[in-house]
């Protein structure tokens, strides 16, 4: 394996194995499954070796899998969702994630499915109920409406609709 004119076969063998990488950067430091930590210590490793084999001179190739392991699991620990401000003037912007909850929304969403709840049930019947029911009446109650279908995107609302009002009659859409 070793080159005698690069040197390339020595620094090859100073690479770090993932079992002593996995000493350093022990999984359960980081909030992603073991796997994840493992397959980006895997990864440092052979970015590393990629680079020698290409004849790049590497002073600290252990230093250099460690430095490219530090950059590799920041990565995969942050989520790819960030907060930001909302300067377009478009109060419910689809790529800005739409409405915002308020605190008091929020905590009462989280209280709600951090345990089981009866989505589908009727307590006062003891029987299955419907999904929308928690919604329906509330809903209905201020728009004024007689009834009350919740959907969960803009689509499956034209969707619906489209084929309540022009069933079997051509739509031109955009």
């Amino acid at each position: 394996m070793s080159d005698p004119a690069t040197g390339a076969g020595t620094a090859l063998e100073s690479l770090p194995a993932v079992s002593d990488l996995l000493i350093e950067f022990p999984p359960e430091n980081y909030s992603v499954p073991r796997q994840i930590v493992v397959n980006a210590l895997r990864q440092s490793i052979k970015t590393v070796r990629e680079r020698l084999q290409q004849g790049e001179k590497v002073t600290d190739p252990a230093a250099a899998v460690q430095a490219a392991a530090r950059l590799a699991l920041a990565d995969v620990v942050q989520t790819s969702l960030r907060k930001v401000i909302n300067g377009t003037g478009v109060v419910l912007h689809t790529g800005l994630g739409r409405a915002p909850l308020g605190s008091q929304v929020l905590e009462a969403a989280v209280e709600t499915v951090s345990s089981y709840s009866n989505l589908e049930l009727d307590l006062a019947g003891g029987k299955r109920g419907e999904r929308l029911q928690a919604v329906a009446g509330l809903t209905a109650a201020l728009t004024g409406s007689e009834e009350v279908v919740v959907v969960n995107n803009n689509a499956a609302a034209v969707l619906l609709m489209l084929n309540t009002v022009a069933q079997e009659k051509e739509v031109i859409i955009s």
